[in-house]
């Protein structure tokens, strides 16, 4: 049996964002995508890589993996694991406990590949509370569900792995290379979590004096974040009446909160007066353990057509001695959000001189979200000018002669 060694710390050493989604711990590095590799084939290795913010299991959780548990079969050690905690994405261990021991309260689905207390052959087994003890072949009250035992899996081959909870009825379901190998129904959230329905997922893998390379591939991932916040848009484009409310659900207290674009350590929990945009921001629990959010704040979207007024249709005679009159007229409008501009289609413009006729003037009003209304109204000019006519002056002549 290996000597069991494990770190419990959530401790930022150590402990940084890949991706933007997810949080990488002591050996573990990005190999790209969503790709970790969680161990080198080297003594006392640890690592681990968890979704960076809680999600809740009051809603169903998948996640459809990837996982390569290395190519040395006999002695090669110790395996991974699938872990819900509710306590730091920042958790991970060394040794046996294939980098879960430790964790309390967790509820872990490990691939283990040696043995300790346990099947000699390669199996998967779900345990709850950082305990690997697994008291074989009398499994304890650590272990839910017995163990199933697997083909060998440090064959040198990436294996399927998919996890589903259904909260409905409360079933966790693990299928390891499309074969259904864990079905279990019971209330993890009370029985485990105390209650608590808000908890980081994640990979842990470990070696201690065997060793073995330890990689996954997260391929995807369906779930529900447990209102880490929430947004007001701001109302109207360019308004700065947008907000942000932070909700650390199920963390540790007392929290603090570093906003990227705010000065300063301790900065507020909330915020208010916002315009469109996108807000980095850090939030660090009682544990030191932290969740970043990056949030866009965009604007309400504005289906509202704007307001035109067009006035009724004008008649008018025609100013004298000029064949069409002046004529001059007011549109107006207005929207629920400033900003809309007014175009005249067709006709003539206000003060023109229209001709004697009718003459159709269309105006169309869009505001800045692109929405728009039309309004017309017609000017007719009535010539009721009589015509004018000079004749010539009386005229007097003599025949012509022999007529």
């Amino acid at each position: 049996m290996k000597k069991l060694l494990f770190l419990f710390s959530c401790l930022l050493a150590g402990l940084f964002y890949a991706n933007g989604q997810y949080v990488v711990n002591g050996t573990a590095i990005s190999t790209g995508g969503n790709c970790y590799r969680l161990t080198q084939a080297l003594q006392g290795q640890g690592g681990s890589v968890w979704f960076q913010n809680k999600i809740s299991l009051a809603s169903d959780l998948t996640v459809d993996a990837s996982v390569y548990l290395g190519n040395i079969d006999a002695g090669g050690a110790d395996g991974l694991a699938f872990v819900l905690q509710p306590l730091c994405s920042g958790l991970g261990g060394i040794g046996g406990g294939l980098g879960y021991q430790g964790i309390n309260p967790s509820l872990a689905v490990e691939l283990d590949t040696w043995q300790n207390s346990d099947p000699a052959d390669d199996h998967i087994g779900l345990m709850i509370n950082g305990n690997v003890n697994h008291t074989f072949p009398n499994p304890g009250p650590d272990v839910p569900q017995g163990f199933a035992i697997l083909p060998n899996i440090e064959n040198g081959f990436s294996h399927t792995l998919r996890i589903e909870w259904l909260a409905g009825p409360k079933n966790l379901k693990v299928i390891f290379d499309g074969i259904l190998r864990i079905n279990y129904t019971g209330d993890i959230v009370a029985n485990i979590f105390g209650g608590n329905r808000n908890v980081f997922w994640g990979f842990t893998a470990a070696t201690g004096s065997a060793i073995n390379e330890h990689r996954v591939c997260i391929n995807s991932s369906n779930f529900t974040q447990e209102g880490s916040f929430t947004v007001t848009k701001p109302s109207c484009p360019n308004y700065n009446n947008g907000a942000i409310v932070l909700n650390p659900a199920g963390g540790i207290a007392p929290f603090t909160y570093d906003w990227a674009d705010l000065p300063g350590l301790s900065n507020p929990k909330d915020r208010t007066g916002l315009s469109a945009g996108t807000y980095d921001v850090t939030v660090r629990d009682g544990n030191g353990c932290t969740s970043r959010f990056t949030i866009v704040v965009a604007n309400e979207a504005d289906a509202q057509n704007p307001v035109i007024n067009c006035p009724g249709n004008i008649s008018v005679n025609t100013t004298p001695g000029v064949c069409g009159a002046a004529v001059s007229y007011v549109v107006s409008s207005s929207d629920n959000c400033p900003g809309e501009v007014v175009t005249q289609t067709a006709g003539r413009p206000s003060g023109s001189v229209f001709p004697v006729g009718m003459t159709t003037n269309t105006f169309k009003v869009t505001d800045a979200s692109g929405n728009t209304e039309t309004c017309s109204f017609t000017v007719t000019v009535r010539d009721t000018e009589a015509p004018t006519i000079t004749c010539a002056a009386p005229v007097t002549i003599n025949n012509t002669p022999g007529r």
